[in-house]
This record gives C-alpha cells, sequence and structure tokens, in this order.
C-alpha cells in the first residue's frame, strides 16, 4: 500500500512538473505574438488586369515575391461553388465549425506525435491562415515555437473573426504550387477557370494538393486514390450522396499539363506529366505591346504604390491603347530592315489629346524589358524635320518664308 501512495504520489509530481514546463514554454512562446491588429500582415496581393481602349483584354500583372510571380485573384466565399467549398472544408478541416480555431482532436494527435518525436498535424483552416500571414517567416519550420505561436493565435483570430471571414481568408493565401497562391490563381492555374465553375472533383483535386502542392502534383496516381477515399468518407458522413460521388469519380479529370485517359468508370488507365509548366504565370503576361503594358506598370506602382496595384482585389486598369495601331505598328516594326545592331522605337499619339495609341520599345525579344520609346532619351534627329515641314506648310509658310533666327517665346494660349 506504502508503495502504492508513492507510486500515486511520483506520478502526481510528474504531471504537476509537466504541467509547469509546460505552462513555461507557452508563455515563452507566446510572450512575443504578433497583433493581429497590424493588418498590413494580411494584405493580399492580386492580379491585375489591364484594357485596351476597346475594353479587350491587354494583360495581366502579378507581383514578384522572392523572385517569382505570385499569380492569385481574391475570392470572396460566394464566388466559389458549393461543391469545391465543401470539398475544401472535408479535406482539411471537416470540423471547422464545430471547434474555436484549435481541434481538440487533431491537438491531441500532433501531442502524440510530439512524444513520438515528430512535430506535426493539429492543423486547421485557422491555424493554417495563420501559418501563412503572421507566421510566414516560420511555414517552413517544425518546431513546437510555431506550433504553439499557431494554437494561440488562431484562438485570438476566432475571437475576433466570423467563420466565413476565417474561410474567406483561407481560400485566399494558401500557396497552391508552382506560383498560384489562392483558391482563384489555384482554379486558373490547373483548371483555367474561375472558383465558382469548380466541380466537386476539381474542389477534392485541389484540397488533395494542399499539403504538398508541388510534389502532388507530379502524382496524378496518387491524388486519384486520395480523392477516392475521400469520396468514401463524404459519403460515409452524409456530406454528398452515392451518387453525386460517383458522378465525381468518373469525371474526366485533366489538370493543366497532363495528358490523361480513363475508361467509363472513372479508372486512370494512362497519365503523363508532358508540359509541368503549364500552370504557371509570368510576372507580366501581355496579350500584345509588352513594352506599353511594363510602361503602364512601372506608372502604376510609382503613382499608387505596390499596395495598392496588387491589393485590395487587384486593379482593373483601362489604358489608351489602339489594338488596331499597336497591330499596325508592331507588322511595321517587324518588316522594318535595319542594319545590323540596329534598334527602334516608335509611338503613336493622338495630337489632340496626347493619348498613347501605339507603342514599340524595340524588336521585340525574350524578356527584353528595355523600352527605348520611353527611357532610351535618343535625339531624333532629322526625323523630325517631316513634322516640322508637313505643320509648316499646313500653317501657309513657303519655301520663300523667313524665319528670325532668335529666341522666341510661344505664350500658353
Amino acid at each position: 500500500m506504502r508503495a502504492l501512495r508513492l507510486l500515486l504520489a511520483l506520478l502526481v509530481g510528474l504531471l504537476a512538473g509537466g504541467g509547469v514546463g509546460l505552462g513555461y514554454l507557452v508563455y515563452a512562446y507566446t510572450r512575443h505574438l504578433p497583433d493581429l491588429s497590424q493588418q498590413d500582415r494580411l494584405r493580399l496581393t492580386a492580379t491585375s488586369t489591364l484594357f485596351a481602349r476597346d475594353g479587350s483584354l491587354l494583360a495581366q500583372i502579378a507581383s514578384v515575391e522572392e523572385g517569382r510571380a505570385i499569380h492569385r485573384g481574391l475570392v470572396r466565399l460566394s464566388q466559389v461553388s458549393p461543391a469545391a467549398l465543401a470539398a475544401l472544408v472535408f479535406s482539411e478541416d471537416r470540423r471547422y465549425f464545430q471547434h474555436y480555431g484549435v481541434d481538440v482532436v487533431r491537438l491531441f494527435g500532433a501531442l502524440y506525435a510530439l512524444f513520438r518525436g515528430d512535430v506535426q498535424g493539429g492543423s486547421t483552416i485557422t491555424t493554417q491562415v495563420i501559418k501563412n500571414t503572421l507566421l510566414k517567416d516560420l511555414a517552413q519550420t517544425r518546431t513546437l515555437e510555431r506550433k504553439v505561436k499557431e494554437w494561440a493565435l488562431a484562438l485570438e483570430l476566432e475571437r475576433r473573426y466570423t467563420k466565413e471571414e476565417i474561410l474567406e481568408m483561407y481560400l485566399n493565401v494558401v500557396p497552391w504550387g508552382g506560383n498560384a497562391v489562392g483558391l482563384a490563381g489555384a482554379a486558373e492555374a490547373y483548371f483555367g477557370k474561375d472558383p465558382a465553375a469548380l466541380t466537386l472533383a476539381e474542389g477534392l483535386y485541389l484540397a488533395s494538393l494542399v499539403p504538398a502542392p508541388n510534389a502532388r502534383y507530379q502524382d496524378l496516381k496518387g491524388v486519384r486514390e486520395r480523392i477516392r477515399r475521400l469520396l468514401d468518407d463524404m459519403v460515409a458522413e452524409g456530406w454528398v450522396s452515392r451518387e453525386v460521388a460517383e458522378a465525381a469519380w468518373r469525371e474526366p479529370l485533366a489538370p493543366r499539363g497532363w495528358r490523361v485517359r480513363y475508361d467509363g468508370q472513372g479508372n486512370l488507365l494512362e497519365a503523363e506529366l508532358v508540359d509541368p509548366e503549364a500552370r504557371l504565370v509570368s510576372p507580366v503576361e501581355p496579350r500584345m505591346a509588352p513594352h506599353f503594358v511594363l510602361e503602364v506598370r512601372r506608372f502604376l506602382e510609382a503613382r499608387f504604390g505596390k499596395e495598392k496595384v496588387y491589393g485590395e482585389g487587384g486593379l482593373r486598369v483601362y489604358t489608351t491603347l489602339d489594338p488596331a495601331m499597336q497591330r499596325a505598328a508592331e507588322a511595321a516594326a517587324a518588316r522594318a530592315r535595319l542594319p545590323e545592331g540596329a534598334e527602334l522605337a516608335l509611338v503613336g499619339l493622338d495630337p489632340a489629346t496626347g493619348e498613347v495609341l501605339a507603342l514599340v520599345g524595340g524588336i521585340r525579344r525574350d524578356n527584353d524589358e528595355y523600352n527605348r520609346a520611353t527611357r532610351a532619351l535618343r535625339n531624333p534627329g532629322s526625323a523630325v524635320k517631316p513634322f516640322v515641314y508637313a505643320t509648316a506648310f499646313e500653317a501657309g509658310w513657303t519655301q520663300a518664308s523667313l524665319v528670325p533666327d532668335r529666341p522666341l517665346e510661344f505664350p500658353d494660349p
């Protein structure tokens, strides 16, 4: 009996000591947490869209972070198909609407993994928002410190925002591989469509990529196996009917870059990754007038700042470019007979308004961002004479007209 009491006392002491130690760790790790009120850390970048003067799409420009373009268009919950939204929530955090930022069931699983020496698991949609915003600098680390900070900030995030607001944040901050960030970027990168048009199968595919998007993108067979398990689980837990699940399974899923073949039952017969870069987007993706687009981009960043250009949902910018005149200018530049090593530039202006209708900054070469029309600062030389003389003749001057060779003043009208 005495031995039993000693054993119980020892266990109580160990538990008390462990509790004190755990409490100290929590205190130490949460002393200097990022402030959720610092909204600058939660501001998101988005792809801005440029249009020509006739309303046609001219280009999309994306922000560049750590040397790569970030393809993200901000999306609202109302802009996501219910099927895709259900797929993402079920796959990533099916108890999302029942917990308060930290899922106790998954938390105990994470603690068990910790005691085995594996710091992982326990993630919820809320903690993933924290990881990809306020704790982005620690996102690639697997430490107890990061987990404790995630849990503490997740509880505070849940206190300040509604479930719907947090879910919307999640849809806009999760990296989806390549340079796609957020659901809008992922839907475009992998399927070339808006989030509102995503099917259940496509939603499950994107959800399956989240833990390791670049690796899983290259393993379509493995992702299909996971989709099968998720569909069966969704049926078992009452999220979808068996008929809906089987229809989703039979859908011929074909992410960009893959050549696939299915049988009538949805089984994958052939899968070949033929273009791994098909899902990527460049920092500037112009349909035409690359130098004009780059000049507009520089102007926007200088005038409004990058936060305005790429944040707040991205901008829709309507420019003065005339597509027909631009095509004519580019065709003329392509036909130009230039000496070896020579370059050219061309600008078409509306003389009444000063609007730039066409611009060629040089003979187009890959990755040539130097705009000779605006940055070379070359003297036009005798090329200006036809314009000067033509204007003089239109004004009634003749070859016999005398022009005084002295300084003149031209007052504003």
